[in-house]
């Protein structure tokens, strides 16, 4: 009798175990990946701290848009990749953010698909955006392409 009593509460605390992982699991997940958009925000802060460096020592001028990436290199504040989302990977990762062919307007940096220059849309089906005024924001597909004026589709 003792032993089967044993048993059943052995199968109990089991069960609440499972209960309570099946609880942890998701949102365990869900902070991992906003831990990774957090570190997305703090690279797009320190690329516009960055370039306003840079156009402050060059009067007022912004790097051309095929060398951004090494202007502003000295400026950043950041030694680990600085020019790689931490949702895409390792330390070897090429550059996943593209630069506005004219940084002075509204949107100035975002995140885009290494290989295809794609805007890349990984943080929940959106996109971290870094705008003139150095603040970043999460945006839509859709208020992407408003925002830059045309279509965003992936």
């Amino acid at each position: 009798m003792n032993r089967s009593k044993w048993l059943r509460e052995c199968g109990v605390a089991f069960g609440l175990l499972v209960v309570l992982a099946a609880i942890a699991v998701p949102v365990y997940q869900r902070s991992r990946k906003l831990a990774k958009q957090s570190g997305c925000y703090h690279v797009l802060r320190s690329m516009t701290a960055a370039l306003d460096m840079y156009a402050r020592e060059w009067d007022g001028e912004y790097p051309l848009s095929d060398d951004w990436p090494d202007a502003i290199r000295p400026y950043m504040q950041i030694r680990w990749p600085p020019f790689t989302c931490p949702a895409v990977g390792g330390d070897d990762e090429p550059v996943s953010y593209a630069m506005a062919a004219e940084p002075g307007g509204t949107l100035v940096f975002w995140d885009v698909h290494p290989l295809t220059g794609e805007p890349a849309f990984r943080h929940d089906d959106g996109i971290c955006v870094a705008h003139a005024d150095r603040h970043v924001t999460w945006m839509t597909a859709e208020e992407f392409g408003a925002a830059i004026g045309g279509s965003a589709d992936e």
